[in-house]
């Protein structure tokens, strides 16, 4: 097929070609989709590590829970202070009621225990609870 090229003044012109407005549109339509696309995978980022830290935190939670219950029952647990050496950044406090006001099913004496994790995230200071019962 052959193309016939039409002189309009003085420029030529292809029936196909894109003109400089079609350009500049599309190339700024593109900019603008690439900059929101940064925004969102950046506060996704921010999200995620986000989540991240709160993950460590039950995982911190757990374990010290599960080394309090190892102690039993007769044991004072009442401690605070920097939770793993690898996790410096979480901070811990161990409350204990002793005696608890109740009593188990079985006539057991209860304490509760509650350990408070803290850790610094640039949102602020984010804190998480955990708490239970442990029987005699």
């Amino acid at each position: 097929m052959r193309w016939i090229v039409k002189k309009h003044r003085g420029y030529s012109r292809c029936p196909g070609a894109f003109t400089l407005v079609e350009v500049v549109a599309s190339v700024l339509l593109v900019g603008l989709a690439i900059v929101a696309s940064l925004r969102l995978f950046i506060m996704l980022m921010q999200l995620q590590g986000n989540n991240q830290s709160k993950f460590i935190a039950a995982n911190l939670l757990q374990a010290k829970m599960e080394e309090i219950k190892a102690r039993g029952f007769g044991v004072d647990v009442s401690e605070s202070g920097t939770s793993y050496n690898d996790y410096e950044d979480y901070r811990f406090d161990v409350i204990e009621e002793n005696p608890y006001s109740e009593t188990s099913a079985e006539g057991l004496q209860l304490k509760k225990v509650i350990v408070t994790l803290d850790w610094d995230t640039p949102q602020g200071t984010q804190t998480k609870s955990l708490c239970t019962l442990i029987a005699e």
